[in-house]
């Protein structure tokens, strides 16, 4: 019983440290009305605990930083598109995460042509497409994702992109430099 109660004050003060770090850097999580204390320490990709929250690097979110932006979208999509010089079509494009991670995403199959990934990048709810070259084509775009509450994910993309082709220069606009046509590409799960 002596031995115990030597160690007995050891034990309290470590408990009231670690409570004391937990409470210190804990972040509050608006519930309604009222604030849920959650425990920064928690914050994952490099997320920070600024003012009682985690502050979430680019490319992720949610209350502790858990989830990549770019999950809500991955996956195969329906795209119905007619460029300013091709037909109408539909076909299907598959969204995969590219291996830089986070907001960094590739479009395989895309504009029913191209065998290499075109590169993009997901923020909030925005795409962009940087400029890039493929198949002596180049490729740019932009577009938004509308997310569906009653399947948890994103439902829709209208994409605005154009593809010029390098040898011709002839442009298939899809409504990126004329964006007040309807010649933007819609995307569907």
């Amino acid at each position: 019983m002596n031995n115990v109660m030597k160690f007995l004050p050891g034990f309290f003060l470590i408990v009231l440290v670690v409570s004391s770090i937990v409470y210190l850097t804990s972040c509050g999580k608006n519930d309604g009305d009222k604030t849920v204390k959650i425990k920064c320490v928690t914050c994952m990709h490099g997320g920070q605990c600024i003012n009682d929250s985690c502050q979430c690097p680019a490319g992720y979110e949610g209350v502790s930083c858990q989830t990549a932006t770019s999950d809500k979208i991955i996956g195969v999509w329906v795209v119905n598109e007619k460029g300013s010089i091709s037909f109408a079509t539909s076909y299907n494009l598959y969204i995969t995460r590219d291996t830089l991670g986070g907001s960094s995403i590739i479009f395989d199959h895309f504009n029913n042509y191209f065998e290499n990934n075109v590169k993009a990048t997901i923020v909030g709810d925005s795409i962009f497409i940087p400029e890039q070259t493929l198949n002596n084509k180049r490729i740019i775009g932009r577009g938004k994702a509308f997310y569906k509450d009653q399947i948890g994910e994103y439902g829709t993309i209208e994409m605005a992109y154009k593809v010029t082709d390098m040898a011709t220069l002839i442009v298939n606009d899809f409504g990126y430099d004329t964006p007040s046509t309807t010649n933007v590409s819609v995307w569907n799960r």
